[in-house]
């Protein structure tokens, strides 16, 4: 999926989905090919299989760790996306917060799940206008990114965008330019998903 190879992913999802059936069932290993399977739909557009994929990865990681099991972080920031991409950005929030209380207890404040979660929570901050929440959620998620990537890692260019676009919403357009402006020097040479692209060079636009 992630070299998006997906009919190779499809065949391969099939093979552990007959495997684990024949085993009798396995929670952990239902946790983690749903969970993937639920970003291959992402991948697709088939928002609606993702999701149930992502409850279901829920359930079975519930199951084998319990409710506080932090692995449930990950099918949460899919799920989430997924809610983002159906404009349903209030649903979207609340799982990103529960995620990010997961991950936060379970793995640390400073731990590359909880700035990714912070990252894709600031990103929804800023559709529901919310913008100084927005800038501290990018401004926390920027400064873990960086210490578990680097400051040259194409990684930081969502956290980038997120702080770019909390600038330009707060009105502070000359703030909003450098950020915008890195994360854009990112995205154009590790080609993106092309509409993150335009909306990307659209808000630089328009703090320039």
């Amino acid at each position: 999926e992630r070299g998006a190879d997906i009919a190779l992913a499809e065949v391969w999802g099939r093979h552990a989905e007959v495997v684990l059936q024949r085993m009798g069932g396995h929670d952990v290993l239902w946790g983690l090919l749903l969970t993937n399977r639920s970003v291959m739909r992402l991948r697709q557009g088939r928002l609606a299989e993702g999701l149930e994929d992502a409850r279901r990865a829920m359930a079975a990681k519930e199951r084998a760790g319990g409710t506080d099991n932090p692995d449930l972080a990950h099918s949460l920031n899919n799920m989430g996306l997924m809610l983002v991409e159906r404009g349903e950005l209030h649903e979207a929030l609340q799982v990103f917060e529960r995620g990010l209380s997961l991950t936060e207890r379970g793995y640390g404040p400073e731990h590359p799940m909880t700035g990714l979660l912070l990252s894709n929570k600031a990103e929804i901050l800023n559709g529901l206008a919310r913008f100084e929440e927005a800038l501290a959620a990018a401004t926390r998620a920027l400064a873990i990114i960086a210490v578990e990537t680097g400051s040259d890692n194409a990684t930081l260019s969502y956290p980038l965008a997120a702080l770019g676009v909390a600038f330009l919403g707060l009105g502070r357009a000359g703030d909003a330019v450098p950020p915008l402006e890195r994360a854009a020097a990112f995205w154009d040479t590790t080609a993106p998903e092309p509409a993150h692209w335009g909306e990307l060079h659209f808000a630089l636009a328009r703090a320039l």
